[in-house]
């Protein structure tokens, strides 16, 4: 009988795959080598999310209940299983299913300004040579579309971002005692407080120090877009270094290549910021009323 008792459930672009990182060191948790299972944001089968690349994500999701399951089996006698997958807090669904099945299980989230959070989308989907756009406003004005057309929510730059509403949405079906919730400038800040603050949530040892020197998944520009393709493709980097080493092992050593091939993106305009500022001014003050204490302030 699958035992699933903590989901690392978003945002996305807000620290999540580090603090998977970190987390999946503990001797006493179990955290699948892979990232973005989506299993109970989908219908019991894989997406068919047509966008450019989106394949990549389709490949890594699970649909089907046994290949699920099956992941679980290397647990061993972890004290506790988990996984992480950012397309939960966004999913209407997500919240559904897991309640059905684990209305118990604690929740963790780590959000982010939700303007840099979209940025931070946009300059990863740039990196890997997927968003066509340079221009960061054509590409929020074309996401109505993109969404219509039913692609992958990574292209929902702005959408993604009303944390308040998606919190709303989770707390009408569990408890807001099961649910962490941390703002990733404090896990950059405060870093061995944070991890010690999860590790004590989740009921395992919270004496225990992880390496929290492994960050992952930056964005930004790449200056050897042949080298990212390599690094992303399918059949490239990842299908060779799978055959020798460790699945998680295997991300650290791309991530490293892939971060010294970046360079930063061009700071936002500063009319656009104040525009999304406006936009999300309303949800903000909800995300803080569901989390408790104020959060930074979007506008800088």
């Amino acid at each position: 009988m699958l035992k699933l008792d903590f989901i690392l459930i978003g945002a996305q672009k807000a620290g999540t795959t580090t603090l998977d990182s970190w987390m999946a060191q503990h001797p006493e948790i179990y955290l699948p080598p892979q990232k973005e299972l989506n299993f109970f944001a989908l219908e019991g089968k894989k997406p068919d999310w047509p966008g450019p690349g989106d394949d990549v994500a389709v490949d890594g999701s699970v649909g089907n209940r046994a290949d699920y399951e099956s992941i679980f089996e290397s647990a061993g006698d972890a004290k506790v299983n988990g996984e992480s997958s950012v397309l939960y807090l966004y999913s209407e669904r997500a919240p559904v299913a897991i309640h059905r099945e684990f209305p118990e299980a604690r929740f963790i989230v780590s959000l982010r300004n939700p303007i840099d959070r979209a940025y931070s989308a946009f300059g990863h989907l740039r990196r890997d040579g997927r968003e066509p756009e340079a221009d960061f406003s054509k590409a929020l004005e074309l996401e109505e579309l993109r969404i219509s057309k039913g692609w992958e929510p990574l292209w929902h730059y702005r959408a993604m971002g009303f944390y308040g509403r998606q919190l709303v949405h989770w707390l009408s079906y569990f408890d807001r005692s099961q649910f962490f919730i941390v703002h990733n400038s404090q896990l950059r800040r405060n870093p061995d407080t944070a991890i010690r603050e999860i590790f004590r949530f989740i009921g395992v040892d919270s004496v225990f120090r992880p390496n929290l020197s492994i960050e992952s998944n930056s964005s930004g520009i790449s200056r050897n877009q042949q080298l990212n393709d390599f690094l992303n493709l399918p059949h490239g980097f990842k299908s060779i270094l799978k055959k020798i080493v460790p699945l998680r092992f295997g991300r650290r050593v791309k991530t490293l290549i892939q971060k010294n091939n970046l360079q930063r993106l061009a700071a936002m305009p500063e009319e656009l910021r104040v525009q999304l500022t406006k936009e999300y001014a309303e949800d903000q003050a909800l995300v803080e009323e569901q989390v408790g204490y104020d959060l930074p302030p979007v506008s800088r």
